[in-house]
């Protein structure tokens, strides 16, 4: 599963685009999910970068 998101992710006043993907599974059993980031540029967005894995339960 992945979910597209929004927001500010490099505090420069644009707004950028993240995708949270749905991970693999923790030892103990928690699912562990990523955050990926497409900061914005003046023409476009720049390639993805890995910003968070955990989980969110």
């Amino acid at each position: 599963m992945t979910l597209p998101t929004s927001g500010d992710y490099d505090k420069d006043g644009k707004d950028d685009l993240g995708v949270l993907y749905e991970g693999s599974t923790a030892a103990d059993g928690r699912r562990l999910d990523s955050l990926f980031t497409f900061t914005s540029t003046a023409t476009g967005t720049k390639a993805p970068v890995k910003h968070w894995t955990g989980s969110v339960v």
